[in-house]
């Protein structure tokens, strides 16, 4: 049977004791109780009892030493360093050599409003039934030391390092404290340090804060251990607090853990070091909180029973050089909140998809082992997932992205699964993105951005009805697998994208190419075959000219060309001249034929929806211009009258008016209808 550490070592000194009772350890020699300068009530020099308060240093510097097995006692108060001016010290060295306050209602100040200082080495016992305060006052400054295999510090109630004042707790070398609550940086003004340190060392307790309303720090590390059933770092508005676990071996074991609560918190693991909780973590609990947590350096593990989640605060949450962090619970990073990956990892055994569920930022290069991220988005803010130049981020799981936004400038996002994108995708300047077998979903609303530069795309893409894929700016999309588009696919000019597999439009599809000047062309280029259906629109950008005659390749497909485009809506040139779609075996043009006056929408026909056309542009712009002057007026609306009823292919230069038909008539009042409504 496992005895606990308090047991274990009470049944150790208890042992030794009764092997020296008898005779079997011999002590080297048998030192008395020395007591120096201002020590009012002072123990017998042989050791034995102090009755009512022990005070070490009232008002000068008073000292008391116990060494060689002799054991004090006390029945009141214990004080070292009661006034301002004090320095009270206690110093208790080898087996044996013990102090033990009696009176369950008894505290133990250590520099009340001067200096005070125990140390506890060498096998010393130290027992304290109610509470130990370190730098009780403003004007206080307690120091205590608990150091070598053997020395013990027993603390009944609470313990304050950094009241009012300051304190610092050094277990080291091998030593054990055991304790009640342990507070540090106690009150607004208090400033408390703790340090656990070396092999063998060990503090066990059952609530830490650190940080309360003052400032705290706790450090624990060269493989020093410790346990607690809590822990709360930067608890109230003002304060802060720290905590630092590094080392190989070193260890904080704890339950619940708050990180900022309503101060300035953090939580750093690193070198080889490990906390382990066995409840959920919380960083910036409150609006006022700020919450850091930090796992850097290979073994360094921060391993959380239950959920990490940031909240209203400001969390953030770095994972470096190797660190892991692993939860057992879905997480939530709030919209305030940020991790970062610098060659770490996270990982989770939630089974779901939104194993981690990101309202603020995740971004970096590392691992993200769970099942599912998902990216949520509110009226006011969206999670966002972003990679930078140099920088990979592995997903090993599905991405869901729910109204956020997933930003690559030059980095690097590989998913092992799904990429299911209701959201934004924004990605430049050297970007790959690396789908897993089941490929990307573009739903509706989405959209698939490149902006600038040339980016990669691997894995099959659906681009479903009402969604997006955007190449602008004179970028580049290269897409390495097979495209299906039932959305919107839009090239600006100067930009292109690249097909290497196959491309198939649905009849819910549209193709937007956009023509500038100086041959900047949005172009397609299909590696595969292109299945063409749905819309093809051109729009024209900047100052395009075109000569008539000229032929504007827009697609090209290297394994051939399969149907056509089931509607076209193409822009006017101006001067008399129009675009024209052919299709070849395997390519898309745009040829610049001599326009059909009137056809004010390019489609080919002249009828009332290019009267439409007129109408809105009569007296503002030269959409409606039908005899090249680069406006819209009375003239162009004569030529339109005078083509009504024609057609591409049956259209005759110089025919004769016709009688206007009922029709013509009707859409001629029309047009004066709105000729008056401009004139009003």
């Amino acid at each position: 049977m496992l005895l606990s550490p308090a047991v274990a070592m009470r049944k150790f000194l208890w042992c030794l004791a009764s092997w020296a009772a008898i005779g079997g350890l011999a002590m080297s020699a048998r030192a008395a109780v020395v007591t120096v300068g201002d020590v009012p009530n002072a123990p017998p020099a042989g050791g034995g009892a102090v009755s009512g308060t022990f005070t070490v240093g009232e008002d000068n510097y008073g000292s008391v030493s116990v060494t060689g097995g002799d054991a004090i006692s006390s029945t009141g108060r214990a004080i070292l360093g009661e006034n301002d001016a004090a320095f009270g010290v206690i110093t208790l060295a080898g087996f044996g050599s013990d102090w033990t306050i009696n009176t369950s209602s008894s505290d133990l100040h250590i520099g009340e409003g001067g200096r005070g200082t125990l140390d506890v080495t060498a096998a010393a016992v130290v027992t304290v039934p109610d509470n130990t305060i370190l730098g009780v006052d403003s004007t206080g400054h307690g120091t205590l030391n608990i150091a070598g295999q053997g020395s013990l510090l027993l603390t009944g109630d609470d313990m304050f390092v950094g009241s009012a004042g300051i304190g610092a707790v050094t277990v080291a070398n091998g030593g054990t404290a055991i304790s009640d609550t342990l507070i540090i940086g106690d009150l607004a003004s208090g400033q408390g340090i703790v340090t656990v340190s070396d092999v063998l060392t060990q503090w066990t307790v059952d609530n830490v804060t650190v940080g309360d309303a003052g400032a705290g720090r706790l450090e624990i590390d060269s493989a020093a251990r410790m346990f607690s059933s809590g822990l709360a770092v930067g608890v109230t508005a003002g304060s802060t607090g720290m905590v630092e676990v590094s080392g190989v071996g070193s260890l904080l074991n704890v339950g619940a853990v708050q990180i900022g609560t309503s101060g300035a918190a953090t939580l750093s693991v690193s070198d080889g070091a490990r906390i382990v909780t066995t409840g959920a973590v919380s960083v910036a609990t409150n609006a006022a909180g700020m919450g850091t947590i930090v796992v850097s350096g290979a073994g360094s593990r921060l391993n959380v029973t239950g959920a990490l989640n940031t909240s209203a605060g400001e969390g953030w949450i770095t994972v470096a050089d190797a660190g892991v962090i692993v939860t057992t619970a879905a997480s939530t990073i709030s919209p305030t909140g940020r991790v970062t990956l610098d060659g770490g990892r996270w990982e989770t055994s939630a089974a779901t998809n939104a194993a981690l569920s990101v309202g603020g930022l995740l971004q970096g290069a590392g691992v993200v082992d769970v099942q599912g991220i998902t990216l949520t988005a509110t009226t006011a803010t969206r999670g966002r997932l972003a990679a930078a130049a140099g920088q990979q981020l592995l997903a090993t799981g599905r991405v869901t992205n729910n109204g956020g936004l997933i930003d690559l400038d030059g980095g690097t996002l590989e998913t092992g699964s799904l990429l299911d994108n209701t959201g934004q995708i924004a990605a430049r300047n050297g970007a790959v993105l690396r789908i897993g077998a089941t490929g990307l979903e573009n739903n509706s609303t989405a959209q698939l951005a490149v902006t600038s530069g040339t980016v990669d795309v691997f894995g099959d893409v659906s681009n479903n009805a009402g969604a997006e894929i955007v190449v602008a700016g004179g970028g580049v999309g290269v897409f390495h697998d097979a495209v299906d588009n039932a959305g919107t696919i839009f090239v600006s000019s100067s930009s292109e994208i690249v097909l290497l597999d196959d491309l198939s439009f649905a009849s819910t599809s549209t193709l937007a190419l956009q023509l500038g000047a100086n041959q900047a062309f949005g172009l397609v280029s299909v590696g595969g075959t292109a299945a063409l259906s749905g819309a093809l629109e051109v729009s024209l950008a900047g100052n395009f000219s075109a000569q008539l005659g000229e032929t504007i390749e827009v697609l090209r497909a290297g394994d051939g060309i399969t149907g056509a485009f089931t509607s076209t809506a193409l822009p006017s040139l101006g001067g008399g001249l129009s675009l024209d779609v052919q299709y070849t075996g395997d390519s898309v043009m745009l040829a610049v034929v001599q326009g059909l006056p009137g056809d004010f929408d390019g489609d080919g026909t002249v009828n009332g929806n290019d009267l439409s056309v007129w109408q809105s542009a009569y007296g503002t712009s030269g959409l409606g211009d039908a005899d090249g002057d680069d406006d819209s007026d009375g003239s162009d609306f004569l030529l339109w009258q005078r083509q009504f009823g024609s057609a591409a292919s049956t259209r005759a230069a110089a025919a004769p008016v016709p009688e206007p038909s009922s029709v013509v008539q009707l859409l001629v009042l029309l047009a004066a209808a709105a000729i008056a409504r401009r004139r009003i």
